[in-house]
């Protein structure tokens, strides 16, 4: 029952709802753009590399003195 009617469209797959998930099938999903993540890991660590290269060092510094008073001894 081939229409050529333009207001139409035909779904090439079909939606089947199952229980159980399909491990091997979301792993080769994020495995086709492993360069993508790579690519951006790289990136990233770059980025953070130079920020920390010329950020200045900040450091907290705390003292406390004891002072012995001689006549209470």
């Amino acid at each position: 029952m081939a229409t050529n009617n333009p207001y139409t469209s035909y779904v090439p797959y079909q939606v089947v709802e199952t229980d159980q998930t399909n491990i091997r099938a979301i792993l080769l999903r994020y495995l086709r753009n492993w360069p993508w993540f790579l690519g951006s890991l790289a990136v990233a660590l770059a980025a953070a590399y130079v920020y920390l290269l010329y950020q200045q060092p900040i450091y907290r510094t705390q003292a406390s003195l004891l002072i012995k008073d001689e006549k209470k001894v």
